[in-house]
């Protein structure tokens, strides 16, 4: 029964578990690599045996909508990690996770062979081992 909104980054300060962690709007995607990889590590540690994770990610090779993409922000460019489902299934199974669902941002099923270039994001419902 308990909303929070923490720096994913140092999620363990938490020093809490939950049945379910939901991290939105893309973003694990704000941050580089080894940030990524220690933060997948953090939710998987604060999650109770069986806890679900909910995340969206950019897929690696997607057409974006127009207007999309690199945007200048102060002159620079973002941060945006892209990914593709099959690096991103061996980053949560190598960590421990379960995978339990892929969506696109409709909501609808995912099949990793039939994976449309329209879809320029990803869901992904995933359970920490019992």
């Amino acid at each position: 029964d308990t909303l929070l909104e923490w720096d994913a980054r140092n999620i363990k300060g938490l020093n809490k578990n939950f049945d379910f962690i939901f991290y939105t709007w893309n973003g694990l995607d704000c941050m580089g690599h080894d940030d990524r990889i220690v933060c997948l590590q953090s939710i998987y540690d604060i999650l109770n045996p069986g806890g679900l994770f909910y995340f969206s990610t950019h897929l690696l090779k997607s057409n974006m909508p127009n207007g999309w993409g690199r945007r200048l922000i102060n002159r620079q460019l973002p941060l945006t990690y892209f990914i593709d489902p099959q690096t991103q299934i061996k980053q949560l199974q190598e960590i421990g996770f379960e995978i339990i669902d892929m969506l696109d941002q409709q909501g609808n099923d995912l099949d990793l062979l039939n994976i449309d270039s329209t879809n320029y994001m990803m869901n992904y419902l995933v359970r920490k081992s019992l």
